[in-house]
């Protein structure tokens, strides 16, 4: 096994490092001096101090991943020129300096009256921004490294060597899926360390226990359970519907017709009249009982055909609690509220039974009673942790990392047909068609309902829309960031899928597509 660092890289990064140090400590000594506090105590000398070591970790673990793909094997040897190559190229020199820089500064830019935002903001953007900038140079590298070695010859050096063009690509993947994942790494410490930080400003009692138990947590979430009356009701009334109109279902189809008719069930089986109650039951929650943190339920309620006030008196009670419907709230209408809930709510059986109950005109005298509804989907469900934030965290860097593989794949086989500019023009425009899969979908089942008899191009474009759409819906299914965002669990069970998936079956795929193109090309002719 041998290994070669390029000396003059080496040299000029050990000097640049050497130089910011002393800088960074000149600097301390200055601030101390004028102002009497440590530099690290200021936020743009703790940002500094970010920067300088975030660069200074990547070098040494660029160092690292180097050594290790030092061996003789070929694959090794074409992933170890991706790196040195890599930082040779502006921009990806420069898409490295945004990630290694944009994180130490974000808490900078972060700013909310409640320390739970603050830490939330910074999750959302820091999270989003290297996964955005991490995506953008993966895709320039990926078609890059390829394109560029076509069009120059340069890879002429390597295939008069013995190495098969399978292995040729299969090594440029592994070199920029390493450099990524380093980078990926570094980025995933950075905005782990921030967050820590950013966690110890001082805050109130109960901003402090939002944000340790809905933010720095990981909860799991469950939705009541759906009667079958409400499928029984939507059944009969699609029988009735076709006796009685049956022009209606002509239109829209049986189909979408039950699918409107099951949705008025569901959202009527959600509302609660004045002066009634409605009990709704969560099961499935023996491992909720188990855990020792609390449950919470969290729910959004809308006043039906009315404005009036902007909080709402709602009562509730569960089968652990009082018998009688004694615990009354206010809660703000159209958004979300969260309600605590004790420990022991959730029986032996695993079963969690909350009653709403909707006060009337006897409740409250001279006013007028107003319907409660719930919001569809994620309107009323029941949350509990199951795990940490550092463990949630990971999962979700996982993810991020797998997709970022798919995109690597996807550009080296684009390089293979197509120049460098072209190829990264398809590669956005898949990676942008595939994040915007579901609101491509949604628009097209909205545009469908309102023609009753759609041109034949019309029909065409909707058909391959929709089908394209379909295809990569699945990439915006595995999207980590919100989850982390909102305190929600990343289980292993979503990386495994999002490896099957998006690492093994889209990438496969990819990769397959570009070997047997990379197989076709004739990269030179003999001449004679």
């Amino acid at each position: 096994m041998t290994f070669s660092w390029p000396r003059r890289t080496g040299a000029k990064w050990a000097l640049g490092f050497g130089l910011a140090a002393v800088a960074l400590f000149a600097l301390h000594l200055l601030v101390d001096l004028v102002s009497g506090k440590p530099l690290y105590l200021t936020p743009l000398g703790s940002a500094l101090i970010g920067v300088y070591f975030t660069s200074v970790v990547f070098a040494g673990a660029l160092f690292l991943m180097r050594l290790l793909l030092s061996g003789d094997a070929a694959i090794l040897a074409v992933a170890r020129t991706v790196l040195d190559e890599a930082l040779r190229r502006r921009v990806v020199a420069t898409f490295v300096g945004l990630v290694l820089i944009v994180i130490p500064v974000l808490p900078l830019l972060v700013s909310s009256e409640q320390l739970r935002y603050r830490v939330q903001n910074f999750l959302s953007y820091s999270l989003g921004a290297t996964s955005l900038l991490l995506s953008l140079l993966t895709i320039f590298l990926a078609c890059g490294t390829l394109a560029g070695e076509i069009s120059g010859r340069q890879i002429h050096h390597a295939m008069v060597k013995p190495i098969g063009r399978g292995t040729y690509l299969l090594g440029k993947w592994l070199g920029v899926v390493l450099l990524v994942g380093l980078l990926l790494a570094v980025a995933g410490a950075a905005i782990y360390a921030g967050t820590l930080l950013l966690a110890r400003q001082p805050a109130g009692k109960r901003d402090r226990h939002a944000l340790e138990n809905e933010v720095l947590v990981a909860r799991a979430s469950r939705r009541p359970d759906e009667p079958p009356s409400v499928w029984e009701r939507a059944l009969e009334r699609l029988k009735k519907t076709r006796e009685s109109d049956p022009d209606v279902l002509a239109s829209l189809g049986p189909r979408e017709g039950f699918k409107r008719l099951l949705n008025q069930e569901r959202m009527r089986w959600r509302t609660v009249r004045p002066g009634r109650g409605r009990t709704f039951t969560f099961s499935g929650l023996a491992a909720a009982r188990r855990q020792t943190g609390q449950p919470q339920l969290r729910f959004k309620v809308y006043p039906v055909g009315s404005s009036t006030g902007r909080r709402l008196p709602i009562y509730y009670s569960t089968d652990a609690g009082p018998r009688r419907l004694a615990n009354r709230l206010e809660v703000p209408a159209g958004k979300f509220f969260v309600l605590p809930l004790p420990s022991d709510a959730i029986d032996a059986a695993g079963k969690l039974r909350v009653t709403f109950y909707n006060p009337g005109r006897k409740t409250l005298p001279g006013r007028r009673g107003v319907t409660l509804q719930f919001a569809a989907g994620d309107g009323l469900e029941l949350l509990y942790p199951v795990s940490g934030f550092s463990g949630n965290l990971l999962r979700a860097l996982l993810i991020i990392w797998l997709k970022l593989a798919f995109m690597g794949m996807l550009g080296l086989a684009a390089a293979t047909f197509l120049s460098f500019p072209v190829a990264v023009l398809l590669s956005l425009v898949v990676l942008f068609a595939a994040a915007t899969s579901p609101f491509v979908l949604e628009s097209i089942g909205s545009y469908g309902h309102g023609n009753d008899d759609p041109a034949l191009f019309e029909r065409g474009a909707e058909a391959v829309g929709r089908g394209a759409a379909t295809l990569l819906k699945k990439y915006s299914e595995f999207a980590p960031i919100a989850r982390v965002v909102e305190g929600r669990v990343v289980a292993w069970s979503d990386v495994l899928a999002c490896w099957f998936w998006i690492a093994v079956i889209w990438s496969g795929v990819a990769g397959l597509f570009g070997w047997w193109q990379f197989q076709r090309r004739e990269l030179a002719r003999v001449q004679v």
